[in-house]
């Protein structure tokens, strides 16, 4: 019999999918693991119980949200919960600000709305829906209105994004020049959305332009309606050279909105699928295209083969525009914006996203692909001197369920890693760290007591709504990941001196609960009673406790697949004679269902348990297929846990 080590060393490329089973020939199978659930990759290598959550407060709805972040500076940042027709909104210290009511989004349409925000104002857009503008008006106060245009002191022009939608050989004729007129046109085009859009005509001769507006009124018919002029008219005859708001009820509105380079930038509607249209530097509210100079405002349409459906927009150091068939990027200088005279667009890839906003990471740009089932990163290859889109999931696809959001950290409160956390449908969150020097990519699953509905970075803090039933069905939670917890929907109490009974569980009413002090002691379950209070026993005499719900981490190495000069061991039997693991500052672990005992006998019982470090050895029993020669290591109490490597003995 011979003895050979397999080794561990680090957990860098994650869980692998189960189709990675046989390729001892990649180095992610030396790195990765067969499951990495509700455990976070560090960038050292190792992996740790995964942040549990704060509990912050319960939504006084149930109905589908969609979560978006306002970031004023670091000390005033806001998380945001939108659902159907309102908008909760909490401070990042998780007071809850305010309720915008009455919003005109809806239920079909939350899980869409675009948003971007810069200093004190947000923007929220989707095609269905006029764009809306969110305004903070003080620490704690937001206010919310209809996006307007910004027009001239005398109420034209109105400096908006302007296009003819018919062909080129219809003309309007008009009854007057002033007042209230009627419109003919010599093709159907009005419907009854067209009431209050505004429509221009172009009377300059040559190269000049002098346009002149009208507003809709009343649609009598298909080809007559009645407007007011906003500006004389030159003249009642027929004209071919007219246009109208890009945006409006008739013909949608932006589907995606960007604050980039001093600019408002609105992507796509319905009508114009395939638009681009950008405010004037500096000025957030005109879209007066001008004379093409520099700072004006622009009006393109990207044109390839197909027609691109814009979803969505991302800057980094140029400005990359995502649609539904390909990806595009407005190439710019380092010294100089974007500007009318050299604006282009240059098609690079041929993947596709769906209507999830792509988010910045890791240096580059991840979005998620119209099938939901593979992340890219888009990224400039300075070889190549293109964007490329590589996949990065390929090796764990199993773990991604269609995700309905996605936002990223890069870098949290008392934590170095960078993460995206992808929200699945399936209310399990699929979680990928990324540190492009040191090479390390891999992914993890994280479950919860309930599901996990939407996240977002709130200034280095990942917020998130939860959908737990704690007695009363299916609830909506604000809760944010804290590293210093190790359960979910925790609430800490603190007393000046020790106690066994324990007050202000509202939200754990009737609920059984798992129970820690220090973050050391695992004082046991118990059951919150009916107004919130809690009765540990007179044993259990402590001065604080967390209370919350357990979670279950876990991870189980690949089957030891030993190289033998005659080939891998497939098939045939092996001992897992002992595991070796290195822990760091933990207080609780199971390897194969043995425990690590932490306390000795003669240790003092009444004083709080010192953590574990360093290497500790469990011995293993029984033969058994070399494929199925795998370790399991978890913990059923909520300690910390960091697991820096695994060492296995086998024998062949």
């Amino acid at each position: 019999m011979a003895r050979i080590f397999s080794f561990r060393t680090n957990f860098s490329s994650g869980e692998l999918s189960p189709r990675m089973s046989s390729r001892i020939d990649m180095a992610a199978y030396e790195n990765g693991a067969k499951q990495v659930r509700n455990m976070r990759q560090l960038v050292q290598g190792g992996i740790t119980r995964r942040p549990g959550t704060k509990h912050i407060a319960k939504l006084s709805h149930t109905n589908a949200v969609q979560t978006a972040s306002f970031i004023f500076n670091i000390e005033q940042a806001y998380f945001f919960i939108f659902s159907a027709g309102r908008a909760d909104i909490f401070h990042r210290d998780g007071t809850q600000c305010t309720a915008l009511t009455g919003c005109p989004w809806t239920a079909s349409e939350i899980g869409s709305l675009y948003t971007t925000q810069s200093g004190d104002t947000m923007i929220v857009t989707h095609p269905d829906m006029p764009m809306q503008k969110i305004m903070r008006t003080g620490a704690t106060t937001f206010s919310r209105e209809v996006y307007a245009f910004e027009e001239e002191s005398g109420g034209a022009p109105l400096h908006q994004p302007y296009h003819k939608f018919s062909v080129a050989a219809v003309t309007l004729s008009f009854s007057g020049t002033s007042g209230s007129i009627t419109v003919t046109a010599s093709a159907d085009l009005f419907v009854a959305e067209h009431v209050n859009v505004v429509f221009r005509v172009n009377y300059g001769t040559g190269s000049s332009v002098a346009y002149k507006e009208f507003k809709i009124t009343a649609v009598t018919n298909a080809t007559t309606a009645t407007a007011t002029v906003r500006e004389t008219l030159g003249g009642t005859s027929a004209q071919g050279d007219w246009e109208e708001a890009v945006f409006s009820t008739a013909r949608g509105h932006a589907r995606v909105c960007l604050f980039s380079d001093q600019r408002l930038h609105f992507f796509g509607s319905r009508d114009l699928p395939n638009f681009h249209f950008a405010s004037k530097v500096s000025a957030f509210f005109n879209f007066d295209v001008g004379e093409a100079e520099a700072a004006d405002a622009l009006n393109e349409q990207i044109s390839e083969d197909q027609v691109l459906r814009i979803t969505g927009a991302a800057s980094l150091n140029h400005l990359a525009i995502f649609t539904e068939s390909m990806e595009v990027f407005i190439p710019k200088s380092d010294e100089a914006t974007i500007t009318p005279a050299d604006i282009a667009y240059k098609k690079q890839t041929r993947y596709g996203s769906g209507n999830i906003p792509p988010k910045e990471f890791d240096g580059g740009v991840i979005f998620l692909t119209r099938n939901k089932a593979t992340v890219r990163e888009f990224l400039f290859d300075d070889i190549q001197q293109a964007f490329r889109a590589d996949a990065l999931n390929y090796l764990s696809e199993h773990l991604l369920i269609s995700p309905v959001y996605f936002d990223v950290s890069l870098g949290e409160e008392n934590q170095a890693e960078q993460y995206a956390y992808f929200i699945n449908s399936d209310g399990t969150m699929a979680v990928f760290i990324s540190e492009r020097q040191n090479k390390i990519a891999g992914w993890s699953q994280w479950s919860t007591s309930g599901s996990f509905k939407s996240i977002s970075n709130i200034a280095d803090r990942m917020y998130l709504v939860s959908e737990r039933d704690l007695g009363s069905g299916n609830e909506l939670f604000v809760e944010y990941f804290d590293p210093s917890l190790d359960m979910d929907s925790v609430v800490s109490l603190t007393n000046s001196s020790a106690q066994s009974t324990w007050s202000g569980l509202s939200h754990f009413a009737n609920q059984t609960v798992h129970v820690t002090s220090d973050r050391a002691l695992f004082l046991g379950t118990f059951t919150v009673d009916g107004s919130g209070n809690l009765d540990l026993g007179s044993s259990n005499a402590v001065k604080n406790i967390q209370v919350g719900l357990n979670f279950t981490p876990t991870v189980e190495t690949l089957p030891a697949l030993v190289s033998l000069r005659t080939g891998p061991q497939v098939g045939d039997p092996v001992r897992l004679v002992r595991c070796i693991v290195d822990i760091l500052e933990s207080y609780n672990i199971l390897v194969d269902g043995s425990r690590l005992l932490i306390r000795n006998t003669t240790d003092d019982l009444s004083s709080t348990p010192v953590s574990k470090t360093g290497h500790e050895e469990f011995y293993l029993l029984g033969w058994q297929n070399a494929d199925q020669a795998t370790v399991s290591i978890t913990q059923d109490v909520p300690l910390p846990l960091t697991l820096n490597g695994v060492f296995v003995e086998v024998e062949l």
